[in-house]
């Protein structure tokens, strides 16, 4: 049974999990440190990845509590591992099984290691910091800071979350703000937590800086605009400035009535955006930055994925959540601005599927996260109608005239006056506007020919 273990094991080398070594050494003791900061692991001694034995290694009961005792003495805090003696094949390999730590991280000789891809890689100062946060069930937020006071905190700015949080709910909260920002421990001991400012600043602060620019093409930007203002207040902001950079499109239903909607779906662009700014690293001197261009908008935030959990993960929905900032969490649930904890990306999948897009592209970085969403190839109408709009200012129906022509190039100025309940005379009007734009083009007779949309 065990041959047939080993076996399989060796079979799957690449398992993160699984370690070969040919001796005990210290490369051994940083192996079992760095799977004790993760989810564990097992190390085998005397074979290698190919299922190699070597024949020198030797080892008894009397040599394993002396290999025990170096792997407590050079681990901080000690680790918890179970060592075996295994045969094989009349060959003697030891087994150590580690266990995750459960207080992290833990250190070999005063350096933190993670295993990664079968290998051991330097923890950062930042996930030091994180993992030792982690093991009080507390996250950064959730700490006072020395840079700001009680003073700093805008008094409307609270009353309009009190607002929000009081909607739907019996008991109404009637307490002074400081008692309330003590309540929800944004205020401890007289001094403000990391997330009451980034709640509600009374002036911009730079760690909240969402950086949006527009392009007209990859290169050339047409518009940009920076916030730095209350992280509770941002998300309507930066739909607004997406909504006036992105198309309006319009499509037939099944009863071939024209109805309009967004290029693409605004809930799920909302969801993305809470994501962004509630899971956000604001430990980071770096902006969020929003790119929205022709086909396609670029989300980035500081603030990598959890080791434990894979963008497969993400995509099936089959992962615990792990919250960044639980303070800033817990008041944006407070506030009525999100739901259940870890279901947004749910959310965001189901809408993009109702919409008939490419599903939401999600890419683990190396200093945070980013997401990046997809237009349907788009006719050149919805081109041009981004090109001209700020020179003609299209109307509406000007620019679902456009939609209907791309539709049926055949289609009558009769036609398109019925299907606005407009008279011809005042299709025939936004016709000659479209051509004398160059927008639009006549080709052959009245009878015969057909619209061409100018590239």
């Amino acid at each position: 049974m065990r041959t047939e273990q080993i076996a399989y094991i060796i079979s799957k080398t690449t398992n993160p999990e699984v370690a070969f070594r040919d001796n005990f050494n210290l490369e051994v003791i940083e192996t079992i440190s760095a799977f004790a900061n993760l989810k564990g692991g097992t190390v085998y001694i005397g074979i290698n990845e190919t299922g190699n034995f070597n024949n020198d290694f030797r080892v008894n009961d009397q040599e394993i509590e002396i290999i025990i005792d170096k792997i407590k003495k050079k681990t901080q805090p000690a680790v918890d591992i179970n060592v075996e003696i295994i045969e094989v094949q009349n060959n003697k390999i030891l087994e150590i099984n580690v266990l995750e730590s459960t207080i992290k991280p833990v250190s070999c000789k005063g350096i933190y290691l993670k295993r990664i891809n079968n290998s051991n890689q330097n923890f950062t100062l930042h996930e030091i910091a994180t993992a030792y946060l982690n093991n009080f069930n507390n996250s950064w937020d959730c700490y006072t800071t020395k840079n700001y006071s009680i003073k700093d905190i805008d008094e409307d700015k609270v009353t309009d979350f009190i607002k929000k949080a009081n909607s739907g709910r019996k008991n109404k909260m009637k307490d002074e703000i400081p008692r309330i920002l003590q309540k929800y421990e944004l205020l401890k001991n007289e001094e403000v937590t990391n997330a009451a400012i980034l709640l509600f600043p009374k002036n911009d602060i730079s760690a909240t800086t969402i950086e949006m620019i527009s392009f007209v093409d990859n290169e050339n930007i047409s518009s940009r605009h920076t916030i730095r203002g209350s992280i509770l207040m941002q998300a309507d902001e930066v739909i607004d400035f997406i909504k006036k950079n992105i198309y309006k499109e319009h499509i037939s239903d099944s009863t071939k009535k024209i109805k309009e909607r967004w290029q693409y779906p605004i809930k799920a662009i909302r969801e993305i955006v809470l994501n962004m700014i509630v899971h956000r690293d604001y430990t980071y001197n770096g902006n969020s930055i929003i790119k929205i261009y022709n086909d396609k908008i670029e989300f980035f935030n500081h603030g990598r994925l959890s080791e434990d959990i894979t963008i497969a993960n993400i995509q099936s929905g089959e992962y615990i959540p792990i919250i960044r900032n639980l303070k800033i969490a817990e008041i944006f649930k407070e506030a009525k601005l999100i739901e259940k904890y870890g279901a947004g990306f749910t959310r965001i999948f189901k809408y993009f599927k109702e919409y008939d897009l490419q599903l939401p592209v999600i890419t683990n970085m190396q200093a945070g996260f980013k997401v990046v969403i997809y237009a349907k190839d788009k006719s050149r109408i919805l081109k041009q109608e981004k090109n001209t709009a700020n020179h003609l200012k299209l109307k509406e129906r000007e620019k679902m005239m456009l939609q209907m022509i791309e539709n049926n190039k055949e289609i009558t100025q009769e036609e398109i006056a019925q299907e606005f309940n407009v008279s011809v005379e005042t299709i025939k009007r936004d016709i000659k506007k479209l051509q004398k734009n160059n927008v639009i083009q006549r080709i052959g007779g009245r009878k015969t020919g057909q619209w061409l949309i100018v590239e």
